[in-house]
């Protein structure tokens, strides 16, 4: 799979994507390099290798858009021991502690000082974006690193009317009936081997099950003591294996071995038709699965 892990996100009102524009849009914030002075910079680049002023990749109605974030790396060891020498220095020279404000003011510019000497850690992210399909998925691990990648879509194109998916029902709940039972999965669903139990108490404990068969004794007795299922590995027809979290965001996204030789055998010349090959089959499986795994929870809301 080209997708490691994935947000998701629905399209709250029909949405149509005008390709003139979502390549104005992506061309607009093209990734620039961080200045000597900044310490994060966000922006777009070509998803190909070969052609680096085409900004989104499309296939059977899906666009494969890719963001690269830089981000200057300052060990806080090293800011608060600058800091400290220049706050030792007026305390010697002008016999006073700084105040809070003079703290804070200080601790920013040791920062501004350090920036142009600071190593940077540069990192990639996919978005696939299904307008037609009604759905939208993030390749990061959680919504917090998701919506700056939305945000600066949304700059782009003035308008992005995504929502995280709403279900009828509680995942935690229907998780934990399938855990419970097994005969009570869907049909084309069946278990792993990982879970995430955690109590529903406030500040109630968690536990972490991985390589171990899931309807042992162990895990019952967790569920019988209350302990709802917040995490579960799951294998999806003879296609898709993944942990599906409570937020219905997909971890560890893996292809069957099915799909492996399918995408295997596929004829490819370049970097650049491997990469739509790998995408076609990953956007089509996604598209597949989403309003199936929405249905697993009474559908929309």
């Amino acid at each position: 799979m080209l997708f490691r892990n994935l947000i998701i996100y629905t399209f709250s009102q029909p949405f149509e994507l005008d390709d003139e524009q979502l390549h104005q849009a992506l061309e607009a914030h093209r990734f620039q390099p961080c200045s000597s002075q900044e310490q994060e910079r966000l922006g777009w680049v070509s998803p190909m290798q070969n052609d680096p002023q085409v900004f989104n990749l499309q296939s059977q109605g899906f666009y494969l858009l890719k963001a690269k974030r830089q981000e200057k790396l300052l060990p806080s060891q090293v800011v608060n021991e600058n800091l400290q020498e220049k706050l030792e220095k007026i305390e010697d020279e002008q016999g006073r502690r700084p105040t809070r404000k003079e703290r804070q003011d200080l601790k920013d510019q040791v920062i501004l000082e350090l920036l142009p000497r600071a190593f940077s850690r540069h990192q990639h992210f996919f978005v696939c974006i299904a307008p037609s399909q009604g759905w939208l998925a993030v390749d990061t691990a959680s919504y917090a690193k998701a919506e700056p990648l939305l945000n600066l879509l949304r700059e782009g194109l003035g308008s992005l009317p995504v929502i995280p998916p709403r279900v009828k029902q509680a995942p935690q709940a229907v998780m934990t009936t399938w855990l419970n039972d097994f005969s009570t999965l869907p049909g084309d669903v069946t278990v792993g081997d990982e879970c995430e139990l955690r109590d529903p108490q406030e500040d109630g404990g968690i536990i972490r099950v991985r390589r171990q068969a899931l309807d042992s004794e162990e895990i019952q007795t967790h569920l019988d003591a209350g302990k709802q299922t917040t995490r579960l590995s799951l294998h999806w027809q003879d296609s898709l294996s993944f942990t599906l979290c409570d937020d219905l965001s997909l971890k560890r996204l893996q292809a069957s071995e099915r799909l492996q030789d399918e995408l295997d055998n596929t004829q490819t010349d370049s970097m650049d038709q491997e990469l739509d090959a790998l995408f076609t089959l990953s956007a089509l499986e996604l598209n597949r699965l989403i309003p199936v795994m929405i249905d697993w929870f009474g559908g929309k809301e």
